[in-house]
């Protein structure tokens, strides 16, 4: 699942300018800034939690089209997911990012 939320950078406490769950809509939007945004479907099950390498070779046919499109020398595998509460009454999860680098 994806999702964008916009916020105004002078006023960024007030509600969001724009924001959608719709991969099209999301699409449009980056579109008009010049970022490319894509959904790509692994080609195996990758389970809870896969090792960097794993994703690599799930997707290694997307990956090969933009090498071969664009010219790219090198590209991550980023992982997000919740982090557990650190504290009683946390108000909400913060992903985590992890990186891999190959290329």
């Amino acid at each position: 699942m994806s999702g964008l939320t916009i916020f105004s950078d002078t006023a960024p406490q007030q509600q969001p300018l724009w924001q959608s769950r719709d991969a099209q809509e999301i699409q449009r939007q980056l579109a008009q800034i010049g970022v490319r945004f894509e959904r790509w479907q692994a080609d195996r099950e990758l389970g809870d939690n896969p090792q960097p390498q794993a994703v690599i070779a799930a997707y290694q046919h997307e990956i090969d089209r933009l090498v071969a499109e664009k010219g790219y020398q090198s590209w991550d595998v980023i992982s997000m997911r919740p982090r557990p509460r650190t504290a009683p009454g946390a108000a909400r999860k913060i992903p985590v990012r992890t990186y891999a680098r190959r290329g």
